[in-house]
């Protein structure tokens, strides 16, 4: 299984015994972060850091600890 393809995404749900709700996605290809989105996960497309921290902050994940 490879990316973008939706198994390997419900495999390793499967695997981490996690609901795709529970399951931030993070990578720079817009297609792979479409396909997590498409099985349920949040998704970001990571183009830059400081985005990506205002990202995280706004779901509320503390980044120091």
């Amino acid at each position: 299984m490879v990316k973008p393809d939706k198994d390997i995404f419900l495999y390793t749900l499967t695997k981490c015994d996690s609901k795709p709700e529970e399951v931030l996605f993070i990578d720079d290809g817009k297609i792979n972060v479409d396909a997590a989105i498409g099985v349920g996960m949040k998704g970001f497309l990571y183009t830059d850091v400081d985005s990506f921290i205002s990202y995280v902050e706004k779901l509320g994940i503390d980044l120091e600890n």
